[in-house]
């Protein structure tokens, strides 16, 4: 019509939409929908075959133009089918699942990740969500090879996606001699939110590199172990600052009364150097998450404390100090911070009158 220029009622608009329909994109879209309705009906086997290996072809040119929304939606359409009743079809309908699951299909999807573009990463993660357990092993390999961050956390996403059935596989490769890879799949293990996590957790505890404790005392706090606040009280009580700091940032999930005084102790412990205070002003942050009652003491014997030595450094902390207060619900702290306004001056007092407006609901 368009190029006969034949007189017509359609606008310029809807020549160009059925033109559009015409392209051979679209066209292989709607022959793929036919195939899969002529799937819920009544079918020979013969023409079942017909229909999978037709299925078959397709696939495959989806996955080489990178048109993985289709893909998807052929993989949901096989997977009704293959819980439903239609007898007939069954055989086209497994023999055309198992391709999703071969060895070839995956290796295209996960090996042409860079040229397929970052644009695409959403729909190859739902498409792997979807297809599920036979991807899992594939994926655990190629985060243990992988040198480039952002691959590992493309694939780290992707196992995410599929959920639980990727628990058992990570589970079996958390004695794995290489740290880093220990460390992610801990980090998968805490985000897929499965409790059965803390059972091969516990062998972890002791491993020997720093990162994996890390990642271990916060999956087991995430997951509500009790073993992480004991694992917390013993790490506070290592004397490098620096590796305090750490396991500071970790007990902010935590609201163990026994924590949260060994913290305010760590507080009011001597020292001035750039890792001393950074360590201090962790814990004023790190209190100030936890807002336990059990905390208010020990900020209170901080800020009210003297010292002639690193006069505006401290000042600065105990400025945090205060502002802190007004995460604390509760009469204690607005009772300490009337108390800072009154028995403080200069800039430690102003600072308590705002957190005590503040705390009183009272405008500033």
């Amino acid at each position: 019509m368009a190029a006969a220029d034949v007189e017509t009622n359609l606008d310029s608009a809807q020549v160009d939409s059925l033109l559009e329909s015409l392209n051979g994109h679209t066209l292989e879209r709607q022959f793929c929908s036919i195939l899969l309705d002529l799937l819920e009906q009544n079918i020979e086997a013969g023409t079942g075959e017909v229909i999978a290996r037709n299925l078959e072809e397709l696939i495959n040119y989806f996955l080489g133009t990178g048109d993985f929304a289709s893909l998807t939606g052929i993989h949901d359409h096989l997977s009704r089918l293959f819980d439903g009743p239609h007898s007939s079809s069954t055989a086209a309908v497994n023999r055309t699942l198992d391709i999703f699951a071969s060895e070839n299909f995956i290796s295209v999807v996960l090996d042409g990740l860079d040229s397929w573009g970052k644009d695409q990463y959403p729909a190859i993660q739902e498409m792997i969500g979807k297809i599920g357990l036979p991807f899992v092993v594939p994926l655990l390999d190629c985060l243990a090879d992988e040198e480039v961050m952002f691959r590992r956390r493309l694939y780290m996403e992707c196992v995410k996606r599929i959920g639980a059935q990727a628990y058992g596989s990570i589970v079996k490769r958390l004695d794995d001699p290489h740290w880093y890879v220990v460390r992610n799949l801990v980090i998968l293990l805490r985000e897929l939110n499965d409790p059965e996590a803390l059972r091969p957790l516990s062998r972890l505890f002791g491993h020997a590199h720093p990162k994996v404790q890390y990642e271990v005392i916060r999956t087991c706090l995430h997951l509500k172990d009790p073993r992480a606040d004991r694992y917390l009280l013993r790490e506070l009580e290592r004397p490098d600052p620096s590796v305090q700091l750490g396991i500071v940032r970790l007990a902010a999930n935590s609201r163990n009364p026994d924590v949260v005084r060994r913290l305010a102790e760590l507080l009011n412990a001597r020292g001035g150097s750039e890792t001393d205070l950074a360590l201090k002003s962790a814990i004023i942050a790190t209190l100030a998450e936890m807002s336990c009652v059990e905390a208010l003491p020990g900020l209170a014997t901080f800020i009210e404390s003297r010292s002639l030595f690193m006069a505006k450094p401290l000042l600065r902390l105990k400025l945090e100090a205060v502002a802190s207060l007004g995460h604390y619900a509760g009469p204690e702290a607005a009772y300490l911070a009337a108390r800072l306004q009154k028995n403080s001056s200069g800039d430690i007092a102003q600072a308590a009158a705002k957190v005590s407006s503040q705390l009183r609901g009272v405008p500033s």
